[in-house]
């Protein structure tokens, strides 16, 4: 745009032209005039960067010419401002020109004037060291002169510079190698710059720590070797283009992470950092796999249904080194004591199978399920042995790693055997029968030699009723294996006889006539609360002599007491005849005595006579 400017009042001095008064000022393109209008314009400007990069550090030169048949331009002045760029670090005059600070009609930017007012037909003014804005776009810079003659003229140009977008996304695979290794190495670049955007020119790289031996990209004419730096140019890519360097590159000896970098530049000459996603290669020890000690969870295993079919081996492997071991493939094998695969007659499942790699540092533990059928036909001691191969994720290396447990667990088919047992026989204690402790019978097995009875129901030192009770007794193996069970009987028997206990004496002796009670007896009995004792025999007082009464028990169980035996001797009674009182006078003869009935018993009559006792 072209603005033309009249000085509304002006005075001339022949020594000095200097401006004394200035009307009616306002901004145009960053740089306050005087305001005039032209019919023709004074000057024309060129710059003679049309583009620059964001951020770009460049030095500008705006060309100057005064307009045909118009007079030499003696004032130039260049703003930056609303442009984004920073100011120069210094700015380059015509040759005797000089800078001056703006004053009216231009009070804004910077300066050149002709000290000798008599100035120049073309002329450039350059800006030193401009950096660039980061936001892209068309920048408007105001150019203004002031020309020479009797009236002097100022007019003021907008001049444009487009700043373009410049930056690039970036990734490399792969981004983990071993050390010392030599691989070739994919970093993609995405040129991410919007409109307007640069084409990328120029790609620099660095893989720290490597050492670089070639790179190319299809398209792209020259790579420059330096280390673990290259300089890739010869090529160009435009704005969500992409590009693809391949790079051969040796690995440092020493594990650790590397960056990677790189930088671009622009067809413009700027440059930016790229974004790189993952801007890291682990270089590593090589993958190095060890196993721990096979085990199995059960020392004995049968084809027996019921008995204990199935173990699970189990080992742990760890990897030592840094980079992943993958591409596993596990193999479980069991032999026989002659070294003789037998892993057919099992059904052998890895149930970690998903596990087809292990990290570095990682320790993972495996698992396979051995189960015994139908076509588990050795009995011994096996082993196991177990292999995996694997691949160094960087290298692709195969390697083997083996394991081997001599005695990994025992086939034993045979149920045990139980020795036969005789009944047994107790005597009861009680009622309730009686506590009775039996000796198990044992047990023998082909391949368990410390097999034993499981149990016997009911137990030794159970209280067993009267009667007959059947003990039952099983015997497994430690591979489950179940014996026929072994049946014998315990008998609890009643042979105990009662005991009678005599109430009274066993001998008594009665006189005739007295009434005899007998004073009976009772029993006791260790099984039978209530034994009835059964006396027999009779006594009769009137007549005298020696009588006897028995007495006998059994209890429930025909259990007889020994019989017991009461004597009762029936013996004369005396009798004491009183006489009744008679009185006599002395010398007289004694008068006859008499008595009183002395009680005799039933038909018993007093015989003989009577005398007084002197």
């Amino acid at each position: 745009m072209r603005t033309n400017l009249v000085l509304g009042v002006v005075s001339k001095r022949i020594s000095k032209k200097i401006f004394l008064l200035l009307t009616a000022f306002f901004l145009i393109g960053g740089f306050f005039v005087v305001k005039m209008a032209f019919a023709e314009p004074i000057f024309s400007v060129v710059a003679t960067t049309e583009a620059v990069d964001v951020g770009q550090i460049k030095d500008l030169t705006f060309n100057i010419t005064k307009a045909e048949g118009g007079t030499a331009l003696k004032t130039i002045a260049i703003s930056e401002v609303g442009t984004g760029f920073s100011s120069p670090t210094s700015i380059v005059c015509p040759e005797g020109w000089s800078v001056i600070p703006a004053m009216p009609p231009i009070v804004n930017g910077y300066v050149c004037n002709d000290p000798t007012n008599v100035g120049l037909d073309s002329a450039s003014v350059t800006l030193k060291g401009m950096i660039a804005p980061t936001s892209a776009g068309v920048k408007n810079f105001s150019v203004s002169a002031i020309n020479t003659g009797s009236e002097p003229k100022t007019e003021n140009v907008k001049t444009q510079i487009t700043v373009k977008d410049l930056k690039a996304i970036a990734t490399i695979l792969p981004v983990t190698t071993n050390i010392n290794q030599e691989r070739t190495y994919t970093l993609n670049l995405t040129n991410s710059s919007v409109d307007p955007a640069d084409n990328i020119t120029q790609i620099n790289g660095t893989l720290a720590g490597f050492d670089i031996t070639a790179c190319s990209a299809v398209d792209w004419t020259t790579c420059i070797l330096t280390g673990s730096s290259f300089i890739l140019s010869g090529g160009s890519f435009a704005s969500a283009s992409s590009v693809d360097i391949s790079i051969i590159a040796k690995a440092p000896a020493n594990s650790g992470s590397q960056n990677v970098n790189a930088q671009i530049t622009g067809a413009l000459g700027g440059t930016a950092n790229a974004t790189i996603s993952q801007n890291i290669i682990q270089v590593q020890m090589p993958a190095n796999l060890t196993t721990g000690d096979l085990t199995s969870d059960q020392a004995y295993i049968s084809k027996n249904s019921g008995a204990i079919n199935s173990t699970t081996i189990s080992t742990n492997i760890t990897n030592s080194g840094q980079a992943t071991a993958n591409a596993l493939v596990k193999t479980l094998t069991i032999k026989d004591s002659l070294d003789v695969d037998i892993s057919n007659q099992f059904v052998i499942t890895e149930t970690t199978a998903t596990t087809t790699e292990i990290l570095g540092s990682e320790t993972k533990t495996l698992f396979w399920t051995i189960v015994a059928g139908a076509s588990t036909s050795i009995e011994n001691l096996v082993k196991a042995e177990i292999s995996v191969n694997y691949n160094d994720v960087n290298t692709g290396k195969t390697s083997l790693v083996t394991k081997i447990n001599n005695q990994i667990f025992t086939v034993d088919n045979t149920a045990p055997i139980i020795v036969s047992h005789v009944d047994e026989t107790a005597e009861a204690t009680g009622a309730f029968g009686a506590i009775v402790g039996y000796t198990a019978p044992s047990a023998i097995d082909n391949i368990d030699s410390s097999v034993v009875i499981s149990s016997c129901s009911p137990i030794s030192g159970s209280t067993f009723s009267i009667g007959s009770t059947t003990i039952t007794c099983v015997s497994s193996d430690k591979a489950g294996n179940v014996a026929t069970p072994v049946l014998f009987a315990i008998n609890v028997v009643d042979t105990t006889a009662p005991i009678i206990i005599m109430k009274g004496d066993l001998l008594i002796n009665i006189e005739y006539g007295a009434t005899y009670i007998d004073s009976g007896a009772s029993a006791s009995d260790i099984v039978d609360p209530s034994v009835l004792v059964i006396a027999s025999g009779t006594v009769d007082t009137l007549v005298l002599g020696t009588y006897k009464i028995t007495y006998d028990a059994i209890d429930t169980h025909n259990n007889n007491a020994t019989q017991i035996v009461r004597t009762i001797n029936v013996v004369k009674k005396a009798i004491i005849i009183t006489a009744n009182a008679q009185t006599k006078t002395y010398g007289e003869i004694d008068p006859i005595l008499t008595y009183s009935d002395p009680a005799l018993i039933g038909t018993d009559t007093l015989t003989g006579t009577t005398s007084r006792a002197v």
